[in-house]
C-alpha cells in the first residue's frame, strides 16, 4: 500500500487507463455539460435557431477530438 491508504502502483487495484473507463469518465462529464449547454441554447432559441446549431457543432467538433485526447492521456 502506498502513504495515502490506497492501492500502489502496479498492484491490482491500481488505476489504469482503459478505453472503457476513459468512456466512462467522459461521459459522466460530459453528458451534464452538454444537457446543460443544450439547455441555455434552448432558452436562447426563442428568437434564433443559431444557438442551437452552436451547440451541436461545438459538441461535434469535442467528440471528434476525444480520440486523440484519450491518445494522449494514455501516452501518459
Amino acid at each position: 500500500m502506498n502513504k495515502g491508504g490506497g492501492p500502489g502502483p502496479g498492484t491490482p487495484g491500481a488505476l489504469t487507463w482503459s478505453p472503457a473507463r476513459c468512456i466512462c469518465v467522459v461521459a459522466r462529464e460530459a453528458v451534464p455539460a452538454f444537457e446543460q449547454d443544450w439547455a441555455n441554447a434552448l432558452e436562447d432559441a426563442r428568437h434564433s435557431l443559431a444557438p442551437l446549431h452552436d451547440v451541436v457543432r461545438t459538441w461535434q467538433a469535442r467528440l471528434a477530438a476525444a480520440p486523440a485526447v484519450d491518445a494522449f492521456i494514455a501516452s501518459g
